[in-house]
């Protein structure tokens, strides 16, 4: 459940930027970025509500987004009951800001360039919002050890490196974004328009601590390629799998640690035949999890400590058996039941997940 309550942190890494937030930034000719109304929040997980989400600077260049709170997470009942005091402290150090105080991270991911150019996915972009105003200068110079300031009549970014790989620029004084360079650029340049993934990513979140939504169209060939190289690798078992996207138009994950049900997954199917499909593959992956989770279950109990052991194999059992998948219309939606004991579970899992100290 660490690897969880660190989803947003880890995801902050992927862009190669612990933290940011900082001064206000604008383009010739574009309305300058702002903090969209949000400059009140709040502090206190409750501020974080439905409706509330900024997507403005979501344009149509990407086909997948994912917002985290870890202010929310590390507040929640369930963070409290894991010892995460020294990982918080580490993060701090390396960032330069308390971690629990990253009220929102969005994560984007880029559409690829179309044939002829790298099918490699670009690095992600990170939107960051903080609950308190924080320097994006203090905090970028000294983690970017070539961070230089680029400048085009009023606007101005940083850039790490000649080659642009990243870049960040802020908005408003509590709003960061970091992307690549050209990324970036257009982001500026476009925000403040509709994109569908920003339309499905608020229609989706309701102040949950994870809400994420996958366009499948702009990059079905991409995969279907990827699986048909790799066809002869995959296992037979999971070659319906393999072949999902052939059938999935969207998918929308969210998840509340402190709810119920824990996680909700929903499939939208390319049509009736596919919806099928989805079903009988969404059955499929859980009945495979519970075989997995099934011959490693004697294993785990022998791993020390013994009671963590016996609460992860209880927790699993119980995560497992709360799984509901259930077709509805041209869609999937797939449950994870909260366990009723699940707080008591994570505070006997606490010794497997205390950082390890050396001597």
């Amino acid at each position: 459940m660490r690897p969880i309550l660190l989803t947003g942190l880890l995801a902050m890494s992927l862009v190669g930027l612990p933290g940011c937030g900082g001064k206000e930034a604008d383009v010739p000719g574009v309305t300058p970025p702002t903090d969209s109304g949000q400059g009140d929040l709040s502090t206190t997980p409750e501020a974080v509500r439905a409706g509330t989400l900024d997507v403005s600077c979501i344009t149509d260049d990407f086909f997948a987004a994912a917002v985290v709170r870890p202010q929310k997470i590390f507040g929640s009942p369930v963070a409290e009951g894991l010892p995460l005091q020294e990982s918080l402290a580490s993060l701090e150090r390396n960032m330069g800001v308390d971690p629990r105080k990253v009220a929102e991270l969005i994560v984007l991911v880029e559409t690829p360039p179309g044939a002829g150019s790298s099918r490699a996915l670009p690095k992600p972009t990170a939107i960051l919002r903080f609950s308190e105003p924080i320097d994006l200068e203090k905090l970028i110079k000294p983690r970017w050890a070539s961070a230089e300031t680029v400048r085009q009549g009023d606007w101005s970014y940083y850039r790490e490196g000649p080659a642009g790989d990243l870049a960040a620029c802020a908005v408003g004084d509590r709003t960061a974004v970091i992307a690549r360079e050209e990324t970036l650029r257009k982001i500026v340049a476009r925000r403040g328009g509709t994109s569908t993934l920003a339309e499905r990513l608020q229609a989706a979140d309701g102040g949950a601590d994870l809400a994420a939504v996958l366009l499948v169209a702009p990059v079905r060939h991409l995969v279907e390629e990827a699986a048909a190289g790799a066809k002869d690798e995959i296992p037979k078992e999971l070659a319906a799998a393999a072949a999902m996207a052939e059938h999935l138009e969207a998918a929308t994950l969210t998840a509340d640690l402190s709810g119920d049900p824990l996680a909700r997954l929903v499939l939208e199917a390319t049509g009736p035949e596919s919806v099928e499909e989805l079903e009988q593959t969404a059955q499929l992956l859980v009945a495979l999890a519970k075989m997995f989770c099934t011959s490693q279950r004697e294993e785990m109990l022998r791993r020390k400590p013994r009671e963590a052991s016996q609460a992860t194999v209880e927790l699993l059992d119980e995560l497992l058996g709360g799984i509901q998948v259930v077709k509805e219309a041209d869609r999937v939606v797939v449950t994870l039941k909260r366990p009723k004991e699940m707080d008591t579970l994570l505070k006997r899992l606490a010794p497997a997940v205390a950082p390890k100290r050396t001597k």
